[in-house]
């Protein structure tokens, strides 16, 4: 056994309580750990977590979407992990049994034998991070939320005008036209009837997670997570 076994079986077992949460993509890597290590609940090792996410892209627990408009982005697939699951708990010797007898235990039992340098557990259980856009494949009628339609394309407009304005004396815009045009493109897809969530989500949550993110306590950063907030009741979520 493996620090990635223990690891993987508390990820599997805490995935499947999250059902509403498991709807989520995440725009690139860095994110998908992240709620991994939140799902944890302790401060694993970057090494551990890529090993459990390879082993969840392998199996069907996971996947990375390649979609023509919306580029790429991974995402959790539930039923291939409460498969996995139902499958652990029912087999006594497993390791998905024992996590879900012993809980969070398990993984300082898993410290104690491979080591505290790859789980910190002088550090509290994580919140979940913060700046994600979750998504499904339903398609939401627009038209029946204009008011609120009209006023995320008129705060898209407002950060677009920031970012065409900004100086850039730190560096970080150097990708201005490319985050701009995926500006354009929500807008677009916001003008139609209805929309996919899975697209919208994509196409604006990674550019509004990475402003959020580069910008934080800034203007630009505050009206991506003033975007990111209006999102949800526009989309059901």
């Amino acid at each position: 056994m493996m620090l990635t076994d223990y690891v993987e079986a508390a990820f599997i077992s805490e995935a499947v309580k999250q059902t509403k949460y498991l709807e989520q993509t995440f725009v690139d890597k860095a994110s998908i750990l992240a709620n991994i290590r939140w799902l944890v609940g302790i401060d694993i090792s970057t090494d551990v977590l890529e090993h459990v996410l390879a082993r969840a892209l392998e199996g069907g627990a996971a996947e990375l979407i390649h979609d023509e408009m919306a580029g790429e982005f991974y995402r959790f697939t539930y039923p291939k992990l409460s498969q996995l699951n139902q499958l652990g708990s029912e087999n006594t010797n497993s390791l998905i049994y024992k996590y879900n007898v012993i809980g969070r235990k398990f993984l300082e039992n898993a410290a104690s034998k491979f080591g505290e340098s790859e789980i910190n557990l002088g550090r509290p259980i994580l919140e979940q991070p913060s700046v994600q856009i979750p998504a499904s494949d339903r398609i939401v009628r627009l038209d029946d939320n204009s008011d609120l339609r009209d006023e995320i394309i008129g705060k898209i407009d407002e950060i677009a005008n920031v970012i065409r304005g900004h100086n850039d004396d730190d560096g970080k815009l150097t990708e201005r036209e490319r985050i701009l045009a995926e500006l354009r493109a929500s807008e677009e897809l916001l003008k139609g009837p209805s929309v996919r969530v899975v697209a919208l989500s994509a196409v604006l949550g990674t550019a509004l997670a990475w402003l959020a993110k580069e910008f934080a306590g800034g203007i630009i950063g505050q009206l991506a997570v003033i975007l990111i907030e209006l999102l949800g009741p526009l989309l059901g979520l």
